[in-house]
């Protein structure tokens, strides 16, 4: 039985946790390792980084 559900598709997580890391400087074939980290986090995370992101108040790229 399902009790969690995330707000983000894991495709989504993933995008964004990779342009974050590219943006950040990493490479993009490093950066690929997203999906390691994206397998461990809760949704709160994700959420604070969506947030953090697009609120103007971030030197990354909104995405």
């Amino acid at each position: 039985m399902l009790t969690h559900v995330r707000r983000l598709s894991w495709k989504e997580e993933f995008l964004l946790l990779t342009q974050v890391l590219v943006q950040l400087g990493i490479s993009p074939e490093t950066a690929a390792d997203a999906c390691k980290v994206e397998h461990n986090l809760s949704e709160e995370p994700f959420e604070k980084i969506k947030a953090h992101t697009a609120g103007g108040n971030c030197p990354l790229k909104p995405i």
